[in-house]
């Protein structure tokens, strides 16, 4: 799954279209909530998380993409993405869920410590990585979205 960006009022050739997977694309919507949070309101955040044709006005989508370039030109896009990655990288596991950190579950599609088989999930080492490592920060991809936003007259998130 993934999420599909449309300009409304093109201004540009990459303000036509922009694409990123669900993993890449909510990275990106939370440096920006983060980062235009004051042009931004709680609803636009909200609507950016879902595939249901959330509209960003031009207005808007111009203010994000000065946003972005104004962090990446002041060093604090590189700080964030570097900090943000590094708190990624260093998360401790968790107890595996799957096998409530036996190592070894139920017969699927049951869940739960048991003798069925080693645990698919964690492979018998009882712990797996926090659900939040699945969502690195790619500085390109912030710095793609920033031109789509700043062409796009405007877009629509589905």
């Amino acid at each position: 799954m993934g999420f599909d960006l449309h300009g409304q009022n093109i201004k540009g050739e990459k303000g036509k279209y922009f694409r990123a997977n669900c993993w890449g694309w909510r990275p990106i919507w939370d440096f920006v909530s983060v980062a235009a949070d004051d042009i931004l309101t709680e609803e636009d955040v909200r609507g950016g998380d879902y595939n249901d044709m959330y509209e960003i006005p031009e207005k808007k989508a111009d203010a994000i993409a000065e946003r972005i370039d104004l962090f990446l030109k002041n060093g604090q896009l590189h700080e964030y993405v570097q900090a943000k990655n590094d708190y990624i990288d260093n998360l401790p596991l968790e107890k595996c869920d799957l096998c409530e950190g036996t190592g070894r579950r139920k017969e699927p599609p049951v869940s739960g410590a048991g003798d069925y088989m080693e645990c698919n999930k964690c492979q018998g080492k009882c712990e797996v990585e926090q659900w939040e490592t699945k969502y690195p920060v790619d500085i390109d991809d912030i710095i793609r979205f920033s031109i789509f936003a700043g062409e796009s007259g405007g877009f629509k998130i589905g």
